[in-house]
């Protein structure tokens, strides 16, 4: 039997494609999608990413304070999670909230916290071949990058347990701390108008 074209088969067909064509417009003009991000847009993600390192910096001075193992030995946190919640065996994890549950967790995040990452670092690059373990106990550094390069954001960034913060562009390694990051070619980044000559 032969399909037949149908006068209620021409509307709803008309009427679907009418729907489909309004839908994709609202997306597209009345919803701004994909959303149009500006340069001023990525600048105040990096400044944001900038304050995000200055408390992470605050709340890892206060973390070494503490002894939330009692082992007797003073460490910093080796996992950015930890300034949120410390998991101890046997009792349940304390909730030290030294950072927000967002930065704590960007990482594992779908689109980071507003367009950054933020991890530990546990290697340091003392010479170009020479890779060294960061010691915890003694010392740390994370790094903040960009969920989409040059995206969210440009700048990538690194903190350390001497309240130092730098930034550089176009690093390819996320994964080392350089240990005379200036020598590397990283900016020292001091305040928020920093960032912008950084920028």
């Amino acid at each position: 039997m032969k399909n037949k074209i149908t006068i209620p088969g021409i509307i709803v067909t008309i009427l679907a494609t009418v729907f489909f064509s309004w839908g994709i417009y609202q997306l597209i003009y009345i919803a701004d999608y994909p959303q149009k991000i500006t340069d001023n847009d990525i600048l105040n993600n990096e400044i944001e990413a900038f304050i995000n390192l200055k408390s992470i910096i605050s709340a890892q001075d206060k973390f070494y304070t503490k002894d939330l193992d009692e082992n007797g030995v003073k460490n910093y946190a080796e996992f950015l999670p930890h300034l949120w919640i410390y998991a101890r065996k046997g009792i349940e994890p304390l909730e030290l909230k030294l950072i927000s549950e967002e930065i704590a967790f960007s990482k594992s995040s779908h689109d980071g916290y507003k367009g950054y990452i933020y991890t530990n670092l546990h290697k340091k690059q003392i010479k170009p071949d020479e890779l060294e373990d960061i010691n915890y106990e003694k010392e740390w550094a994370v790094i903040a990058y960009p969920k989409s390069m040059n995206i969210t954001g440009k700048l990538i960034f690194i903190a350390n347990n001497d309240n130092e913060i730098f930034a550089k562009k176009n690093v390819y390694n996320t994964k080392l701390y350089p240990t005379a990051p200036e020598k590397y070619g990283w900016v020292r980044i001091s305040s928020e108008d920093d960032v912008r000559r950084a920028f």
